[in-house]
C-alpha cells in the first residue's frame, strides 16, 4: 500500500503570501495618495522671503505687548445664517478705542481665501461688519488696530457662540 501524498494548496490560497504582499502594496497606494495631495494643495509651505518674514515676528510681538500694555480684549461673535460679525473690545486701562480696525480672518493652510476688511466702530466698543460664509477649517483672526493686535482661532464648525481675543504670548 502506497502512503497517501500531501495534498498542497495553491499559493493563493494561503494567507502568509498575501500579507507579504499588502505590505508593499500599502507603501504603493500610500504613496501615490501622498503624490495626489502634493498635486492638489500646489502652493509653497515656506515663503519666498522666509529670512525676513522670520525678522518679523519680533515686530508683531511689540504689536501684542502694546495691547497688553493697554489691557485690551476682545471677543467675536460670528453669524453664519445673517452673513454677520459683531466685534466687542474692552481695555481695562481705558485706552480710547479707534474707529476703524482691522480684522484678518486667516486660513491655516490655504493663504488664498484669507479676508482682511476693515471694520468701522458702530457703539462705544462694538464694531459690526458683513462677512461672506467662511469655509471649513481652522482660521487664525487677527484684529490690528494703529499700534495693536490681538489674535484668537476658529475651528470650524463654529462651537461657542463667541470666540475670545488676547495679545499673544
Amino acid at each position: 500500500m502506497k502512503a497517501a501524498a500531501p495534498t498542497s494548496t495553491p499559493w493563493y490560497c494561503q494567507g502568509w503570501p498575501w500579507l507579504l504582499i499588502a505590505l508593499p502594496a500599502t507603501a504603493v497606494i500610500a504613496g501615490f495618495v501622498t503624490l495626489w495631495l502634493a498635486i492638489r494643495s500646489p502652493e509653497a509651505v515656506v515663503v519666498d522671503d522666509y529670512y525676513k518674514a522670520g525678522l518679523a515676528i519680533n515686530v508683531d510681538q511689540s504689536r501684542s505687548q502694546r495691547a497688553h500694555a493697554l489691557g485690551l480684549e476682545g471677543r467675536l461673535s460670528i453669524d453664519t445664517e445673517a452673513n454677520r460679525l459683531d466685534l466687542h473690545l474692552s481695555s481695562t486701562t481705558h485706552a480710547p478705542l479707534p474707529e476703524t480696525v482691522t480684522l484678518r480672518l486667516l486660513h491655516a493652510t490655504r493663504a488664498h481665501i484669507d479676508v482682511t476688511m476693515n471694520i468701522r466702530r458702530t457703539a462705544e466698543d462694538e464694531y459690526t461688519a458683513s462677512l461672506s460664509p467662511l469655509s471649513a477649517g481652522h482660521w487664525y483672526v487677527q484684529v490690528l488696530g494703529t499700534d495693536w493686535r490681538l489674535d484668537g482661532e476658529i475651528r470650524e464648525p463654529l462651537h461657542s457662540p463667541a470666540i475670545s481675543l488676547a495679545p499673544s504670548e
